[in-house]
């Protein structure tokens, strides 16, 4: 988006579907969610655990107070990328709706 035209009134749903992501994923949420409020103030982010074994939950756990619109989903064992993925847009209530994979999608994406 460009942000010369200020922020957009839509509300945004991003899907991040990770597992054993402990090591990188809380600091791509950070710089996600500070890129996000200049251009979509009305966004969620829904973390999926798919099954993470490395502490990948709690980490993301311990940014909740301070990044209130991020929400961590659970999943029971191992799962699917695609099935955490989908268990996510089920959970989403975005106008617009994005799954990036935070290896490969910078925050300014």
């Amino acid at each position: 988006m460009d942000s010369s035209r200020g922020p957009s009134s839509a509300f945004l749903s991003v899907v991040v579907a990770e597992q054993d992501a402990a090591g990188t994923l809380p600091a791509w949420l950070r710089a996600l969610s500070a890129r996000l409020q200049a251009s979509f103030p009305n966004h969620e982010i829904l973390v999926v655990d798919a099954g993470s074994t490395d502490g990948m939950a709690q980490r993301v756990q311990e940014l909740l107070p301070h990044l209130p619109n991020i929400h961590l989903f659970r999943l029971s064992g191992i799962t699917e990328r695609s099935v955490a993925t989908t268990a996510g847009l089920d959970q989403c209530i975005g106008d617009i709706v994005v799954t990036p994979d935070h290896l490969f999608d910078t925050p300014e994406v």
